[in-house]
């Protein structure tokens, strides 16, 4: 009788317990859903339009030539590289001083999953999946760095308790900052 008792009151805890946890993770797709840089993406992209003539370069640009976005003229022979944002690139690109700048949004983001929830209070890490419901048909500039829509990715967001309510300290998204940098930590060329 007692080992009767004793294993319903572990039922009842350990029910209790995944509800509480089944309820917070509901509560964080929900959370993260909201947050804008999340589920819209910004794309924070801009690079010098003048760019060492490197095999890399000329290869992580090479997408964006085909799309027809921007021209890349120069050397071969590895001097310097000069990117023009095309007609058909300025629905998309600004030449802003010397620099080139993507004008436009991502795309959109479901959440579709928590992985993990870690409370070391007042933070709280949300390890998360997610899809693209929408990808900018722009981001073909990004080669195989493009997101691909229905796909599911992995992110990493920590969040701050504010009096009652989360807000969002820091997110990563590693496929979709990774295709970023690439772009981010192009350097310019002497000219």
């Amino acid at each position: 009788m007692l080992l009767a008792a004793a294993s319903v009151v572990l039922l009842l805890v350990g029910t209790g317990w995944w509800a509480v946890r089944a309820n917070q993770r509901s509560e964080m797709i929900e959370l993260l859903q909201k947050f804008a840089p999340i589920g819209k993406p910004p794309l924070e992209i801009q690079f010098p339009a003048t760019l060492s003539g490197s095999a890399e370069t000329r290869l992580l640009l090479a997408p964006g030539a085909e799309a027809d976005f921007w021209m890349v003229r120069g050397s071969s022979s590895g001097g310097p590289l000069e990117v023009r944002v095309t007609r058909n690139g300025q629905r998309y690109f600004s030449a802003v001083g010397n620099r080139i700048v993507a004008g436009f949004g991502a795309g959109t983001r479901s959440i579709t999953g928590i992985d993990e929830i870690t409370d070391t209070p007042p933070t709280r890490r949300v390890k998360f999946r997610y899809v693209w419901a929408e990808v900018h048909p722009a981001l073909i500039f990004l080669g195989d760095g493009s997101p691909v829509t229905g796909k599911e990715y992995a992110g990493d967001a920590m969040l701050v308790r504010v009096g009652e309510n989360w807000t969002l300290a820091h997110w990563t998204t590693p496929e979709f900052d990774a295709a970023q940098k690439q772009f981010q930590s192009l350097t310019s060329a002497a000219r």
